[in-house]
């Protein structure tokens, strides 16, 4: 599992295994641009997660980049109302299988690296970690090409960084290196690139044997759309669940005989 190489002939690489599955976007002559064909396969690989052998999804990018976002080549050459209409689809389909990977139940965590542009800003918000390599980029290439935000960058972006910080992200359009990132909380850690992949590995192998991180992704991402209340209800009655299982109290006793 190497960032230069080409796995296959196919547009996503899938491997499980220690109970990750790793997934690849493997289209690196294109900078990994999300096609339609991409997307199909990327949304064809969350079938495996209905696998309980499947803990926690890693997502990475073949070749010199991350994701350059969506296929330019692919939009349409006119303005018509059926290429409008194309183009909807197109956003639509994508953001709809973005969306799926954010609200798996296991972690997901993606590696970045080189260049982390449009959509693939989108692809990498839906994750719960991100680990970047030190070369990573985050370009926000709508304004460039006239474009909008798009696959749910307007949406989740400021739910990371704030709303101030989004937009000046988004309308100044200068890059940002990884080290900004991180002390913006675009990603989780910075690490050197010939570390990187390995890094990505060993975290998303330690969550993938986590008996609780479900529930704890699970608490945290319910707390955007309930109310205090639920929220505190719902924290009670989970972690009086993870108290009675086997593993919380054989670990319990193993704290209370060191201290």
């Amino acid at each position: 599992m190497r960032a230069e190489a080409v796995l296959s002939a196919e547009p996503v690489a899938v491997e499980v295994r220690d109970g990750v599955l790793a997934v690849t976007l493997n289209r690196p002559r294109a900078g990994n641009a999300l096609s339609s064909s991409l997307v199909t396969a990327l949304d064809s690989a969350l079938e495996h997660t209905s696998s309980s052998e499947v803990r926690c999804v890693l997502v990475r990018g073949a070749g010199k980049h991350f994701c350059v976002g969506g296929d330019v080549s692919e939009l349409g050459a006119d303005t018509s109302a059926v290429s409008e209409e194309r183009s909807r689809g197109m956003v639509m389909r994508t953001e709809g299988v973005l969306r799926r990977l954010q609200d798996l139940d296991v972690p997901v965590v993606v590696l970045v690296h080189g260049a982390v542009a449009g959509a693939g800003l989108a692809l990498m918000l839906v994750a719960d970690l991100v680990v970047a390599a030190r070369s990573a980029r985050f370009v926000p290439a709508y304004g460039a090409l006239g474009l909008t935000p798009d696959v749910g960058v307007s949406f989740l972006l400021p739910r990371v960084v704030g709303e101030r910080r989004a937009l000046q992200f988004l309308l100044s359009g200068r890059d940002l290196a990884s080290e900004t990132a991180c002390q913006w909380g675009l990603v989780t850690e910075v690490v050197e690139d010939d570390t990187a992949l390995a890094r990505t590995e060993e975290l998303a192998r330690r969550l993938a044997g986590s008996v609780q991180a479900r529930e704890t992704k699970r608490l945290v991402r319910s707390g955007f759309t309930v109310g205090r209340d639920a929220s505190a209800v719902d924290e009670a009655e989970t972690f009086a669940r993870a108290l009675a299982t086997d593993t919380a109290q054989r670990r319990i006793a193993a704290f209370r005989a060191k201290h």
